[in-house]
């Protein structure tokens, strides 16, 4: 598995997640969102040059013929509801030919607040099979919500699977390595640690509810 982490190297990506991380500035929720589907957009650009679709084509200009490299097939997008949606949307307009599907996938917490089951109860994916699929999930803590999903993904036959985070603890990192070692992981950020209640340290709080609200 190739693990790749973006703001290691001074970018437009890095300069993002400093405005998304810093806690004075995630009450702008409209911005929040934005600054979202940049990180995303700009991750379909360092994404897009592994792709093995490139072909060269000749282009005709007012004044002749160029050539130049165009994508023959856009890869599958499918966003884990719902803190995805933003960066979902930054890979749309990276690659506005995808497919597009969407999947629910969530906490359930049936003893307390610190034991919880993952539940995967909405899919609404196109089909997959020989596809390169990009699997968006911005916070990456456990890995188990990408685990349950990969586990079904993967029964589709796609011929590569990406798995696309805004952040990363490394303890679910490497439990996705241990169970998917053929899946790629792109990540804009990679934090060391998880607290105690299986949240990412330092992150940056809940996506989804920085992006959308508060949820019951």
């Amino acid at each position: 598995m190739a693990l790749t982490v973006l703001n290691i190297e001074a970018s437009l990506i890095s300069e993002r997640m400093a405005k998304l991380r810093d806690r004075h500035q995630q009450a702008f929720r409209l911005m929040f969102r934005q600054w979202l589907r940049d990180v995303g957009f700009l991750m379909g650009h360092e994404i897009s040059k592994s792709l093995s679709t490139w072909r060269k084509k000749d282009i005709e200009t007012p004044l002749g013929t160029a050539r130049e490299w165009t994508l023959t097939e856009h890869p599958t997008i499918v966003g884990i509801l719902r803190a995805a949606m933003p960066m979902v949307e930054g890979l749309m307009d990276a690659f506005p030919e995808s497919d597009v599907g969407w999947i629910g996938a969530f906490r359930h917490y049936a003893d307390g607040h610190h034991h919880f089951e993952i539940e995967a109860p909405y899919w609404a994916v196109p089909p997959l099979a020989g596809k390169t699929v990009l699997l968006v999930d911005p916070m990456i803590a456990t890995g188990r919500s990408i685990i349950r999903v990969l586990h079904r993904l993967k029964k589709e036959t796609p011929a590569r699977i990406v798995v696309v985070g805004l952040v990363a603890a490394r303890p679910g990192v490497e439990a996705v390595q241990r169970d998917f070692p053929e899946v790629d992981v792109v990540l804009a950020a990679l934090d060391e640690a998880l607290n105690k209640d299986a949240y990412i340290v330092p992150g940056l709080g809940d996506a989804g509810d920085l992006a959308f609200g508060p949820k019951i």
